[in-house]
């Protein structure tokens, strides 16, 4: 289980990691390193890519790459009572950095360094992403489990790990890349 916040009860609760939708453990990748005001020194470092929760001008909570951010953008904190807080962003340095991981929860966010953050990168639609790897989440989550524990000579997902990117998301990505932003923008609305 790993900590995300729950946006109906406004509290962080916890989610159940499936697995890694990519894995890159000797890559040299550049990341995004971002402090926010509540931070102190625990930055989040997250690729240019990936998406992270920014409190809009409305005050509804939005997904978009963290290379969109900007200084001074509220992002989705978890507060000392569990509350959702927002915390200004006041350092965004550009780092290089070795190993890169994706995880995959079942609710398609995580809380990293203390900051809301979406499963998906390089997709620019948070909601349509989740939707489309409900199968891999159901797969994860019931059929997965299920083999494992039926099989005791299986050894978890964790173990069995290969580098490279899932072969889900990568069908994903190859489809997403083909849709105009303006139509897939507009297919799914959640929030």
């Amino acid at each position: 289980m790993v900590k995300t916040f729950d946006p109906q009860s406004n509290k962080s609760s916890y989610t159940k990691f499936l697995n890694y939708m990519h894995t890159e453990k000797s890559a040299r990748v550049e990341y995004l390193s971002i402090r926010t005001t509540e931070s102190a020194d625990k930055d989040l470092i997250i690729s240019p890519l990936h998406l992270i929760a920014r409190v809009n001008k409305e005050k509804k909570v939005e997904f978009v790459f963290a290379k969109e951010l900007k200084l001074d953008d509220q992002l989705v904190i978890e507060a000392p009572d569990g509350q959702r807080k927002h915390a200004k962003c006041i350092r965004i340095e550009s780092i290089m950095d070795s190993g890169a991981y994706a995880p995959l929860t079942e609710s398609g966010t995580i809380m990293v360094s203390n900051v809301l953050a979406s499963c998906y990168a390089n997709t620019y639609n948070h909601d349509l992403a989740h939707l489309v790897f409900k199968p891999v989440r159901f797969w994860y989550t019931y059929i997965n489990d299920y083999i494992i524990s039926g099989n005791s000579s299986s050894s978890s997902t964790e173990q069995n790990r290969e580098d490279g990117i899932n072969w889900y998301a990568k069908a994903f990505l190859n489809i997403v890349n083909t849709i105009p932003e303006v139509i897939s923008s507009n297919l799914v609305k959640l929030n």
